[in-house]
């Protein structure tokens, strides 16, 4: 392919997917200033779900009774993921308890044909990016459904957060049809 035919990436949705304790919510609150200075105002986000419902995997590290919340942003190219990701790994960081966090803090984006998240941790289905980041494909968009894989997380197959996603895809339908 001759480099005239290479496009720029059309723009996608950032989110971020919030898992905390009731014990910890101003944590959560601390991160989103951080957050609204870096990346705006939330564009939409879902009602708060029960994650400890879903998985245990969080427990020992956050504590019982976690809840979740994913919060969209601005528009962005997906070069910017890998470094995304670092920062939102500084923001645990910095509101640590001792050795352990007190929110977790996924970032992903919404595309026209894909939601994908971010991740320090290798495994089959991820792919490196760059600076210890890779990403993962978590679902991709089939008309007006989606199609889930094996190593979907549980919680991104409940009816709540793919309504979510898929308002998410209409609304960025919408605003890359007007900006063509």
């Amino acid at each position: 392919m001759s480099s005239k035919n290479i496009k720029i990436p059309e723009k996608v949705r950032l989110f971020f997917c919030f898992i905390y304790s009731q014990k910890h919510i101003k944590d959560l609150h601390r991160a989103l200033v951080i957050l609204k200075k870096r990346f705006g105002e939330i564009t939409s986000k879902t009602e708060e779900y029960y994650f400890s419902s879903i998985t245990n995997y969080y427990d020992d590290e956050l504590g019982i009774g976690l809840k979740k919340r994913i919060f969209a942003y601005s528009l962005i190219t997906p070069d910017k993921m890998p470094d995304i990701k670092l920062f939102t790994n500084k923001i645990e960081d910095s509101l640590m308890l001792g050795n352990r966090r007190t929110i977790n803090i996924d970032p992903g984006y919404i595309s026209i044909t894909n939601v994908v998240l971010l991740s320090t941790k290798n495994f089959t289905h991820r792919i490196y990016l760059r600076k210890s980041i890779y990403a993962e494909l978590t679902l991709i968009f089939k008309k007006d459904h989606i199609q889930e894989f094996e190593w979907t997380y549980p919680d991104f197959r409940l009816d709540i957060v793919k309504k979510f996603l898929l308002d998410e895809r209409v609304k960025l339908l919408n605003i890359l049809r007007i900006h063509h």
